[in-house]
């Protein structure tokens, strides 16, 4: 494998600890109208890719990637995001390693390596195929870093695209948790290229 990871990935991730179970993994047709029905099929990543989103989500502009993803480093190449009203959520496309080799078989490792600097999020691993591709996921919780109070829920997804690292960041708020994580997993399941 030709990924040298650094910590910076991580924390620029998720900039907060804690722990949380797994939620079962569903797909945009199979997500309950309490949580969202319409999905609209999107490109993303320069049109290489497309992702099935609820209607009401939209791609942020560089400025706000700019300003919301000021301490990312390397910042994301692409977000998608709805605001509620009481937070907003999000799914984001980073490529941090640009022209470092990642195989679809060396994702598992890659992941497992991502765990290990992760543990003190506690993160739940799990790997799988999706569209073809083998995807890694780590989910976890923690503290939102605005230092209000609220818990966030991620999952990062780690994959292979055009053999370099993909990795898709979902984030939601524990207030909006049940009716956006399903949206975030079914997303996720839906990415093709």
């Amino acid at each position: 494998m030709k990924i040298n990871l650094s910590l910076c990935l991580i924390l620029a991730a998720l900039p907060f600890s804690s722990s949380f179970a797994q939620v079962q993994s569903v797909t945009p047709s199979e997500v309950t109208d309490k949580t969202a029905t319409q999905y609209k099929t999107v490109q993303v990543l320069d049109g290489k890719a497309s992702i099935a989103l609820p209607a009401g989500f939209e791609k942020m502009s560089a400025q706000q990637i700019t300003t919301r993803y000021a301490t990312a480093n390397p910042q994301p190449k692409e977000v998608w995001y709805i605001d509620t009203g009481k937070s907003v959520v999000s799914l984001a496309f980073s490529m941090p390693y640009p022209g470092k080799t990642l195989i679809d078989e060396h994702v598992p490792k890659l992941a497992a390596m991502v765990e290990k600097q992760m543990a003190a999020q506690k993160p739940v691993l799990t790997t799988k195929k999706v569209n073809g591709h083998t995807v890694s996921r780590l989910e976890s919780a923690g503290k939102d870093v605005s230092g209000d109070g609220t818990t966030v829920h991620s999952i990062i997804q780690l994959s292979s695209f055009e053999d370099q690292l993909l990795m898709t960041t979902f984030h939601v708020s524990s207030q909006l948790k049940d009716k956006y994580y399903p949206v975030g997993e079914a997303a996720l399941n839906s990415l093709k290229y």
